[in-house]
């Protein structure tokens, strides 16, 4: 069933394919119960499609797997060229990542299809576990009309669910400062103050303001060149993400280690990093952060064990 919202965290955020579906009045074709979007590979010289199986995409019409299909594959993902054809839909699993599911097969979201399919049609889905998001795949689908993200994400991109959307053109990073509720134009605004819009998105996450975070930027710029010992590098850090920084500062860790915090994935908590540096330097920290599971790391050098053995030991254990 195609709902308007998705449910994570036990919030709500928009269904973008509902909303394709409503906002265009489509009707789902004679033969077809479902909808979905696919991926899309286009020439720019013939304005010709193929799908990312290599089938020719028609502009509209049925569109049906060449074959042989694999019997014994349940998963949304085709086996080979013929196996089915992978559609990106919240039909099946309601609360499903749509977009990591069409970005997950190596094509950005910026020009899919929307299309319409029969559950009869249906030969495996991502009812197994699959990682990459909601998709099914099926025998044949009917394309009905081409989706133009960008001017989607304009209209409708603020509390939406952009969980995986990745995007060859528009503003990198937009997605998750458009899911926690900023607006297109909010966005071009931090944008064009040279800020890091995972930043951005990650204090609105919190709950902070479009405006607080546009004073936080005009704070920082007006007070980062007169800290003492603050290098040029470091200063481009910190005006990039001037809340992450802020937070890091917070818990009374250094400049430095606060700007190093900004080199690490933005998932590794700050008692974490702050552990860390109470037996590491902020650069062995960054690199241990890339490839090692950091908490281990962090009490590896606590018990006066050196950098590069305390990341084969936490290296070494999987997670």
């Amino acid at each position: 069933m195609l709902r308007p919202s998705v449910a994570l965290l036990s919030k709500q955020y928009d269904n973008l394919l509902w909303k394709i579906v409503k906002t265009g009045d489509h009707r789902l074709p004679k033969g077809t119960t479902s909808w979905g979007l696919a991926a899309v590979h286009r020439d720019s010289t013939t304005a010709a499609r193929t799908f990312t199986t290599g089938q020719p995409c028609p502009a509209v019409g049925w569109a049906t797997a060449t074959g042989p299909l694999n019997e014994d594959n349940p998963s949304a993902w085709p086996s080979y060229s013929g196996d089915g054809l992978r559609v990106a839909t919240t039909e099946v699993d309601t609360d499903g990542a749509l977009w990591s599911a069409l970005s997950a097969e190596g094509v950005t979201c910026d020009r899919p299809v929307l299309v319409a399919y029969a559950e009869e049609d249906l030969v495996g889905d991502d009812s197994d576990g699959d990682a990459d998001g909601a998709a099914v795949r099926v025998r044949r689908l009917y394309v009905v009309a081409d989706i133009d993200v960008m001017v989607l994400l304009q209209t409708h991109g603020a509390g939406a669910d952009l969980r995986g959307l990745k995007l060859a053109e528009g503003i990198p990073d937009m997605g998750m400062a458009l899911m926690y509720g900023a607006t297109y134009d909010q966005v071009g605004e931090v944008f064009g103050k040279n800020a890091d819009l995972r930043d951005y998105g990650d204090a609105l996450k919190r709950g902070e303001t479009h405006d607080f975070y546009l004073s936080l930027i005009a704070v920082i710029f007006e007070h980062i060149d007169r800290w003492h010992g603050v290098t040029p590098e470091q200063r481009t850090r910190i005006r990039k993400s001037p809340y992450r920084f802020v937070l890091a500062r917070s818990h009374d860790l250094t400049i430095a280690q606060a700007t190093a915090y900004l080199d690490v994935a933005a998932d590794v908590p700050l008692a974490t990093f702050g552990r860390a540096c109470q037996a590491a330097t902020p650069e062995e920290i960054v690199e241990a952060s890339a490839i090692c599971y950091l908490p281990l790391y962090a009490y590896s050098r606590l018990g006066r064990v050196g950098h590069q053995q305390a990341m084969n030991q936490a290296a070494a254990i999987p997670f």
